[in-house]
């Protein structure tokens, strides 16, 4: 790190790292969901997101296509609705409003996770790839000469 651990926490040197490359999105993404699968994995950094983050991943898409839904209901029927309460009609938030909202929430907190957000990344290191003089057959041959 070039400026040390200003957190102060202890670093832990023996830190799992999953493996894999996530790949295709549940059989049961609406086409909207399946969108948002393809542009995440296509934006994230190289090597951030693995099989083993699939279900905040999940979470994510999920939310963004419902936030996207509510969005556009709220536009055709507006952010007040009017309702019948005691025989009188009284005006009140769009259920969307509040579907909106949970979306929203549910977006921002997987996003962090996934370091997706600008002071997430600013807290994720990916280690770079492996270039063909990295590898554990270059090493060996290195050895030899």
């Amino acid at each position: 790190m070039v400026t040390g651990n200003p957190g102060r926490r202890a670093i832990n040197a023996h830190e799992p790292v999953p493996l894999g490359v996530i790949s295709d999105p549940p059989p049961w993404f609406t086409d909207e969901q399946r969108a948002e699968w393809a542009k995440v994995l296509a934006d994230a950094p190289p090597g951030l997101l693995k099989p083993l983050d699939s279900g905040v991943l999940i979470i994510f898409c999920v939310a963004k296509a419902m936030h996207a839904e509510a969005s556009q209901k709220i536009q055709q029927y507006g952010a007040v609705v009017k309702k019948t309460v005691n025989g009188q009609t009284v005006h009140g938030p769009s259920p969307y409003v509040r579907i909106l909202e949970k979306a929203a929430m549910q977006m921002q907190r997987a996003a962090v996770e996934m370091g997706l957000t600008p002071s997430a990344r600013s807290r994720v290191s990916v280690p770079p790839a492996e270039s063909k003089s990295q590898t554990a057959f270059a090493d060996l041959k290195d050895m030899g000469d």
